[in-house]
């Protein structure tokens, strides 16, 4: 018994008279297929955004912690405020009495002991506010003061991102 081809739309065979795709259905499939690839690249580029974002933003929050774990541990243990201080540089003497300052310096925050150091970067902005330590006291004397930190910071997409702190000082 002989096994005859398929014949029809799909079926094989070499007959003039076959079907095959047309040419409407080859530029609907192209269509499909070209609207599914535009979107999972968009898809793809939303991703790749989300990334760099939380990237910069886990840079700036990491620089931002460790500037201010920094000057609120040596400003907790320093012996007095330098009257050289201002709303935007701390300058204070340690425990050895040497003279510290931190301030800003084209994103860079420094710290200047004898030598200057980086301390983090993508800083913009640094603020220091002297308080006076107590509710009776209204004038600030070495043994009263407060100084709260606002340190902002911002890389590429990140946005601002912002960290105040409080500080003490023991005052020895």
């Amino acid at each position: 018994m002989a096994r005859r081809g398929l014949k029809g739309k799909w079926g094989g065979g070499t007959g003039l008279g076959e079907k095959g795709f047309t040419l409407v259905e080859l530029a609907v499939a192209a269509g499909v297929i070209f609207i599914l690839t535009l979107s999972l690249s968009g898809v793809c580029r939303f991703a790749l955004c989300a990334q760099k974002k939380s990237e910069d933003l886990i840079e700036v929050q990491d620089n931002l912690v460790i500037a201010m774990d920094r000057m609120v541990r040596e400003l907790r243990c320093a012996r007095e405020i330098a009257a050289a201080s201002s709303s935007t540089a701390v300058c204070f003497l340690d425990g050895s009495g040497s003279t510290v300052q931190y301030y800003l310096e084209g994103g860079v925050l420094k710290r200047r002991k004898e030598v200057e150091d980086p301390v983090a970067n993508w800083i913009t902005a640094l603020h220091f506010e002297y308080q006076p330590y107590g509710c009776a006291v209204r004038t600030l004397t070495p043994k009263n003061t407060r100084v709260k930190i606002t340190v902002t910071g911002e890389k590429g997409q990140s946005g601002p991102v912002q960290l105040t702190s409080q500080v003490k000082l023991r005052l020895k």
